[in-house]
């Protein structure tokens, strides 16, 4: 009545089933939002190729994402957000679009929120009216709507902000802008 064989088969059998279902549970445990730490460098050489589609800014945590690798976050540490370091985070190519640029913060917005870098693109473009700015915080109109849009952006000194919310044409008018 003793099939040794066959218990041996069984035995390998479960064992393998088991291993192959420990192995599934550990894959959907795995937390999904994997990034990699990578080099301040690395980002901006990533940038100035133009494969970067979003950079999301906490503090001086800088993470962001590729073109076609929209899982793939990798994250980087770098220096405080300022209008210099963000206007270095460009690709250098000017046939390539820039990244969105996104402060942590933007998902808790009262009004309709918009992408620093679309923010900064308005005012460039001489299509923003009025500004109000409260630290971080910047709720702006637009020169075609009374609608309040607003962004989280770099915390800077007046002079700073004056001179970064300029239009590109000179002889566009600059948004009237107001301090909290």
């Amino acid at each position: 009545m003793r099939r040794p064989v066959l218990w041996i088969l069984l035995g390998t059998g479960a064992v393998a089933l088991l291993v192959g279902l420990v192995a599934l549970v550990w894959k959907f445990l795995e937390p999904a939002d994997r990034s990699t730490p990578v080099a301040w460098d690395t980002l901006k050489t990533d940038v100035a190729s133009g494969n970067v589609i979003e950079i999301t800014i906490q503090d001086d945590a800088y993470s962001y994402r590729e073109a076609g690798k929209p899982s793939a976050v990798k994250r980087a540490k770098g220096p405080p957000p300022t209008f210099a370091v963000l206007a270095t985070l460009a690709p250098s190519a000017t046939d390539r679009w820039p990244p969105k640029i996104r402060f942590e913060g933007d998902e808790t917005a009262r009004l309709l929120p918009v992408a620093f870098s679309d923010f900064m693109a308005e005012v460039h473009s001489g299509r923003v009216s009025k500004v109000r700015i409260k630290k971080r915080l910047y709720v702006f109109s637009r020169t075609d709507s009374k609608a309040e849009n607003e962004t989280r952006g770099p915390e800077a000194s007046r002079a700073e902000i004056e001179a970064a919310l300029r239009p590109s044409d000179a002889a566009a008018s600059p948004p009237t802008l107001t301090f909290e």
